[in-house]
């Protein structure tokens, strides 16, 4: 049966909120993999992974390289996982998230999948369902 509608969703802001943990967990992750503390992101709207560490190294003097962003890439999705439970805690499904999921979950002609400028390991940690099932 083909579908009729297809339904994109974007996670952060969208489906959860992760109330200030994911921007400690990318800067974590750019020391890790820069040796440099963060002093500022470069601006994150509409952009993604390896877009937004391979500015802000620009923006610390940092020399950017393939090397560089999958080290990034490697640190951040690890201390997702490391931190998926204080996520739980301190992070939130976003109102109204599950009750549009659901609904249209049950529908034949309705597919829905996730669009993320996330790294992959860092996406799955935020859509798992056990790190938001305690909100």
């Amino acid at each position: 049966m083909p579908h009729d509608l297809l339904v994109l969703w974007d996670i952060d802001h969208t489906l959860v909120d992760t109330r200030g943990m994911g921007r400690e967990l990318w800067a974590a992750a750019f020391h890790e993999a820069t040796g440099v503390e963060l002093r500022e992101q470069a601006s994150i709207e509409g952009l993604t992974e390896p877009v937004i560490p391979r500015e802000t190294a620009r923006l610390h003097g940092v020399r950017n390289s393939r090397e560089l962003f999958e080290r990034f890439a490697h640190a951040l999705g690890a201390a997702h996982v490391r931190h998926a439970a204080e996520l739980r805690v301190r992070g939130h499904a976003l109102l109204g998230a599950r009750q549009l999921l659901s609904p249209l979950a049950q529908r034949p002609e309705v597919r829905q999948t996730v669009v993320t400028g996330n790294i992959r390991t860092a996406a799955e940690v935020r859509l798992s369902r056990s790190t938001w099932s305690a909100n």
